[in-house]
């Protein structure tokens, strides 16, 4: 057995044995190949995430010299394991050649989400979530000392204790309240000012018969938050200290906390409220009133989604897409057809698909009361999600027993839209390879409505509304920059937002690399972030940050690309002269050529080429962007490609530059 751990020291441990992974900056390399292993990563990533603003000057010497040793290393402590691990050189990055049950992390958001979508009363609930919590050996990345690191640890401490919050909830709603009290304890330590923990840790304490102790806690945490925020306890606190106060019970007043709902809030100085979206502890607590005594309580108003909603958290720079907003709202909220609305989204890697479908459901929240629905389907990687296993979960979420879920596609999706039948639900399906994946998830009748996103028009579908989506203009480009770094930072260099906006394309995923490069380096100016996209040769380097990677996402589409297409790929990448112009396919095109033709049809639909219109000839013109244009380029360095062992021919492409 071979495991990977994150949460804790970085250790790699084969067969119940510890392998010594040596000096920090290499173990520091394996985790930042560890935490994203289906996404290469590129050496300048590697370099920022090892030494930060202080790189050696051979700092990529040092990389490829590590990077060589841990190739010895996983290739001598695995090898006769049957699973051998091994780093892999990608055009984007480095790899590492993994399953995710290697690595304790992805074994931990596992059995966090599959406590989160098992029925509230499911015993297997309990255990899923101890495992998780079993898990944690430490502080995440231990012994590395980075800022890359640093971040890391802050961001996955909200997760650990989002797990122990909703497993405290499971034991006390059994009965078990002498089992929570020492690990809240523990984790109030490490998080004084979490009102949701304090909350479940008074309930307990007061519960198992140690009122004393119970009310000097809640002192204690009131002092806490009256010196380091100038705030005092939430309503719901202060509503449990007054029965505790009463010597009244609560065990009729607590509720154990909905799947996901009890996330732990940290209040910040100056709010005097708990950051987030989440419920207060008010809500954790349905039954304990808000109101002073004596006052009547006030009825709550009814949930604005009844059903499941499994929507991620909008984007919050999503910006420049109000017209494309109003279009799928009016779309989906038609029923002009009598059936189920089904609008696609297509559009290019990193053009903001995803946040456009996210962002509106949100928008549609109060017309689909009985729930919202989201799969990310991962059809541009290399392993699209199945969709026997999506209706599997999507069945769940809609509160159906396991045992009752069928084995089969086909039963399964009969199943499923005879669940859905009469309800307003709203189906967001992300990422769709093609209509072979979408077409079982969709509902069978009216009153419920799909999004589906894709990177190619999904042509199939019937009765689906189609709208592909744009670059943003480049003053829309510099709006999003400044709802992510700061419109006084933006404002103070306003020339070097509006070049920054346009070496990014108007690709919402570049921008917003640019604009987390600009947060992790708060010294850094916006002239010389300019600066250093300027290069061409390192320019997609200099636009990759942690997952935001164009270039990683476009490989995704060009190796989807027939022979033909990516070697036409490649010619245009050596022959095109830049932005601003266009191209014509060269004059010898004709009847014999239709495979050329079609290559460039394909380029076309992988988003690869842009169609710019016609020539007086009636010839088609077509447009490459800057971005794809650098990376054609950087593809066509690489050299000839063997397909099926014939050399590819040279193509014959012209540019020529139009005026508008």
């Amino acid at each position: 057995m071979i495991e990977f751990r994150l949460i804790g020291p970085v250790e790699l441990w084969v067969e119940q044995r510890r392998v010594d992974l040596g000096p920090a900056r290499q173990r520091g390399i394996l985790a930042a190949l560890l935490v994203e292993p289906e996404r290469p990563t590129s050496i300048q990533l590697l370099i920022d995430r090892v030494w930060g603003d202080s790189p050696p000057g051979d700092a990529r010497g040092v990389i490829y010299t590590y990077i060589a040793r841990l190739r010895r290393l996983l290739a001598d402590a695995t090898e006769h394991t049957g699973t051998p691990v091994s780093v892999h050189r990608d055009p984007a990055g480095y790899r590492i050649d993994i399953g995710p049950d290697m690595v304790d992390l992805f074994r931990f958001r596992r059995l966090l989400e599959r406590a989160r979508t098992a029925p509230a009363d499911d015993p297997r609930r309990r255990d899923w979530l101890s495992q998780a919590l079993a898990l944690w050996r430490g502080d995440a990345l231990a012994g590395l000392n980075s800022d890359w690191a640093e971040r890391f640890r802050e961001s996955l401490l909200p997760q650990k204790y989002e797990a122990l919050t909703e497993w405290a909830d499971t034991e006390l709603g059994l009965g078990r309240t002498d089992s929570v009290v020492g690990p809240l304890r523990q984790a109030l330590l490490e998080a004084p000012l979490s009102e949701p923990l304090h909350e479940r840790l008074l309930y307990a304490l007061y519960s198992g018969g140690r009122r004393a102790e119970a009310l000097n806690q809640y002192e204690y945490m009131r002092r806490t938050l009256a010196s380091e925020l100038g705030a005092d306890p939430g309503p719901g606190l202060q509503s449990m200290q007054h029965l505790m106060l009463q010597g009244k019970p609560l065990t009729s007043l607590y509720c154990p906390v909905a799947v996901g709902a009890g996330r732990p809030e940290v209040r910040h100085e100056g709010s005097g409220a708990p950051s987030g979206t989440g419920p207060s502890a008010a809500d954790a607590l349905p039954g304990v009133p808000a109101q002073r005594p004596g006052e009547a309580a006030p009825v709550p108003a009814a949930p604005v989604t009844s059903g499941p909603d499994l929507l991620p958290m909008g984007y919050a720079d999503f910006c420049g897409r109000d017209q494309e907003t109003e279009w799928v709202c009016a779309e989906l909220t038609s029923d002009a057809t009598g059936m189920a609305p089904l609008v696609a989204i297509s559009g290019g890697p990193g053009v903001g698909k995803s946040a456009l479908a996210i962002n509106t459901g949100h928008r549609l929240r109060r017309s689909f009361p009985d729930g919202r629905l989201y799969v990310d389907l991962r059809g541009s990687g290399t392993r699209p999600a199945d969709p026997r296993d999506v209706l599997g979960r999507l069945l769940r979420a809609l509160g159906t027993d396991a045992a009752a879920i069928p084995e089969s596609l086909d039963e399964r999706a009969e199943v499923y839209r005879n669940r859905l039948t009469g309800c307003r639900v709203l189906v967001v399906l992300d990422d769709a390879r093609d209509e072979e994946q979408v077409q079982p998830l969709l509902p069978g009748g009216p009153g419920c409505a799909v999004m589906v996103t894709s990177r190619t028009l999904l042509s199939g579908l019937a009765g689906a509304r189609f709208t592909l989506l744009r670059e943003l203009l480049p003053a829309q480009g510099v709006e999003m920059l400044a709802r992510i770094v700061g419109r006084a930072r933006v404002q103070r260099e306003q020339q070097a937002a509006v070049g920054l906006a346009r070496y990014c394309c108007g690709l919402p995923l570049t921008l917003r690399a640019v604009a987390n490069r600009l947060i992790s380096h708060p010294h850094w100016t916006l002239r010389r972030m300019l600066e250093r996209i300027s290069d061409e040769d390192h320019r997609l380097d200099e636009l990759a940050y942690g997952t935001l990677d164009l270039r990683a996402s476009l490989e995704l589409s060009y190796r989807r690309l027939t022979p033909a297409a990516s070697r036409l790929l490649r010619r245009l990448g050596t022959v095109h002269g830049g932005a601003g112009q266009t191209l014509v396919p060269g004059p010898d095109l004709g009847p014999a050529d239709a495979a050329y033709a079609d290559a460039f049809d394909q380029l076309v639909d992988h988003h690869f080429l842009q169609v710019a219109g016609q020539d007086s000839a009636g010839r088609i013109l077509y447009r490459l962007q800057d971005l794809h244009r650098i990376y054609a380029r950087a593809v066509a360095r690489r050299g000839p490609v063997l397909c099926g062992g014939i050399r590819p021919a040279p193509l014959d492409v012209g540019p020529e530059s139009l005026s508008a």
